[in-house]
């Protein structure tokens, strides 16, 4: 036998080094690809936040008061008088 436990040795030295060659690479792939989600949900929350800056304004304009008594004059409606008024 000759170098028989030397090439076993050499072997899984070999062996081990693949394997940290290879996990390396996946590694690698797997933090790239988690960077890329991270960053479009970055972007996903600013573009939610925006429409949600711009929602709240169209929310503030429809309950002015000036709004409510335009449609209620073009529905006909006007405010009760005080014989109409009930206090609890």
């Amino acid at each position: 036998m000759d170098g028989g436990p030397s090439r076993v040795v050499g072997a899984v030295a070999i062996a081990a080094m693949l394997l940290g060659v290879i996990s390396s690479l996946w590694f690698g792939m797997a933090i790239r690809d988690s960077l890329g989600r991270l960053d479009s949900g970055r972007e996903e929350k600013l573009r939610l936040a925006t429409a949600n800056v711009a929602l709240r304004v169209e929310k503030e304009s429809l309950f002015a008061q000036d709004n409510f008594a335009a449609a209620a004059s073009k529905l006909g409606l006007f405010p009760p008088s005080e014989n109409q008024l009930r206090k609890p």
